[in-house]
């Protein structure tokens, strides 16, 4: 377990030392990039948010199963 925490430790070291070393990019950033990352987000919302409502009824049955339990403890308890 020890020898598992020195590696982390080392892997972490030699990660921070090669991202601080200076390296130059010849790269050249299209105006349409920002675009298409929007488009890529929007439509990472959009998938979440549509599998929530398929699934919302399952969602909420969790949430009420749970909410049920620690209320009828509860009046257990009081009785």
């Amino acid at each position: 377990m020890y020898k598992f925490k020195q590696y982390k430790m080392m892997l972490l070291f030699f990660g921070i030392f090669f991202l601080m070393l200076p390296q130059t990019a010849y790269s050249y950033l299209d105006p349409g990039t920002g675009s298409y990352v929007i488009q890529v987000l929007l439509a990472a919302f959009v998938g979440a948010a549509f599998t929530v409502k398929i699934y919302w009824a399952k969602i909420k049955m969790v949430f009420v199963n749970l909410f049920m339990k620690k209320s009828q403890k509860r009046q257990d308890n009081q009785e």
